[in-house]
Formats: structure tokens, C-alpha cells, sequence
């Protein structure tokens, strides 16, 4: 939020895309099967990012909803699921 204030910009929404941990374990897998990066073949460093997530910016998002519009969807489908739900909720 430093930034955002330091810049003088305004945040009308906050998109937060909830996705269960065990499917973001899957999604992090499947992109280790291409990725050139090698702590993206780890699954100790899946595991960690998630945590981190979850340690950090999740109380952040929670903070976040006390000071501006926090919409949360469902994370789970193809990506083009996700996106038309996201557009939809902009769209309004």
C-alpha cells in the first residue's frame, strides 16, 4: 500500500483468486514439467511459496477488506472459466 499512497493511486478493487492447496500443488507440478527454472521442480519450494502465501499475503487481503472492495473468486476451473467469472464481476 507504501506505493500505492506514494504514488498517489487509487485501488478501486482487490481480485483475489482462492484456489485449495492441494490444486495449487498440482498447478505447481504440471509447471515444473516445463519450466527452465530448477526450484520450480522442488516441491519443498511449492510447498513454501504456498506458505508464504499464506503467512503473508493472505492476512494482508484480510487487512485489505477493511480499507477497499476485496471480491474473491473461485479459482478452480480452466482458465478461461476463471477469466469469464472475473470479467463478468468487472463487467458490472
Amino acid at each position: 500500500m507504501e506505493l500505492v499512497t506514494s504514488k498517489s493511486l487509487e485501488i478501486g478493487k482487490v481480485l483475489n483468486i482462492e484456489v485449495p492447496k492441494t490444486e495449487l500443488l498440482v498447478r505447481a507440478q504440471k509447471r515444473a514439467e516445463t519450466s527452465t527454472r530448477e526450484d520450480d521442480k522442488d516441491v519443498a519450494t511449492h510447498k513454501k511459496r504456498i506458505n508464504v502465501f499464506e503467512t503473508s499475503t493472505k492476512p494482508a487481503i484480510e487487512h485489505m477488506k477493511s480499507k477497499i472492495s476485496v471480491e474473491t473468486f473461485d479459482g478452480l476451473g480452466t482458465i478461461e472459466e476463471i477469466t469469464q467469472r472475473i470479467q463478468t464481476s468487472i463487467s458490472k
